[in-house]
Formats: structure tokens, C-alpha cells, sequence
């Protein structure tokens, strides 16, 4: 006699703060669930939460969104913010990205993964998207 067993992805609430790209998200969508088995949900885009904003380093504090996101979130609920502004914690320059693993909860910013960023011309969404996938992977995972 085989015993199967009924496998339910773990839900994944992804919360875009300011303007997203509707690319970045639907690739999201996409890749999370082949990667992770999470059932994908997109959550309304919030406002991005003006006590991280740090004017002395035209930056926002990651464990601050981190704190807003955890105010939205549901018991056992796992969740996704993406922000495309600077991210920083005071111990460095800058953060590509923050998770706290026993939270839950997860920010990753975009502005670091456009080469305009870095004086170069301006990227297409398509490498915006492959920048993402690579730099998101780590911080997924932390999920």
C-alpha cells in the first residue's frame, strides 16, 4: 500500500513599498515557486515608511521596513518587501538586503541592481530582472 502525501506550498505575502515595477513583481510570481514551493500572493502596495528614511544618508533603515512589515503580517505568515530605494544598517554603507529568519520577514531593494546606479546606461527590465534573481536568491532562502 503507497501512503501519498498532500504537499501545500507554504504561503509567501510579497509587499511592494512605493512605485514597484510590474515586471519585477510578475517576475516574482514566477521564480519563487520553482525555486521555493511557495504559493504566491502580492500584497497592495504600501508606502514606504518615512521614519527609515535617514536624510544624512539619502537612505533607509532595513530593520525599520523590516518593523513595518512585521506589523502587517498574520500569524505564521512569511513576507517579501521590495523597496526600490537605498537600504542601509549602521554598521554598513549600504544593504542589498535584510531578513530575519525566525520573523519571517524579508526587504530586498532594487536601487542597487540598475546599472544607472553606477553611471552606466540605463539597463533593460530584462537585466533589472536577472539582477534580481541573483541577488534575491540569498535573501529568499532566508525565508
Amino acid at each position: 500500500m503507497r501512503i501519498s502525501k498532500t504537499f501545500k506550498a507554504e504561503p509567501l505575502l510579497i509587499v511592494p513599498f512605493g512605485a514597484v515595477p510590474k515586471e519585477v513583481l510578475e517576475c516574482l510570481q514566477v521564480e519563487l515557486p520553482r525555486r521555493f514551493s511557495f504559493d504566491i500572493r502580492i500584497y497592495k502596495a504600501e508606502p514606504i515608511p518615512q521614519n527609515a528614511f535617514n536624510p544624512k544618508r539619502n537612505q533607509y533603515h532595513s530593520a525599520k521596513i523590516l518593523k513595518w512589515l512585521r506589523g502587517l503580517q498574520a500569524k505564521e505568515e512569511r513576507m517579501l518587501g521590495i523597496i526600490d530605494a537605498d537600504l542601509y544598517v549602521p554598521e554598513l554603507n549600504f544593504v542589498f538586503g535584510e531578513a530575519h529568519f525566525a520573523e519571517k520577514v524579508c526587504i530586498i531593494s532594487l536601487e542597487r541592481l540598475h546599472q544607472e546606479y553606477y553611471g552606466l546606461p540605463e539597463n533593460e527590465k530584462s537585466l533589472l530582472i536577472t539582477n534580481l534573481k541573483r541577488g534575491g536568491s540569498r535573501a529568499w532562502s532566508h525565508l
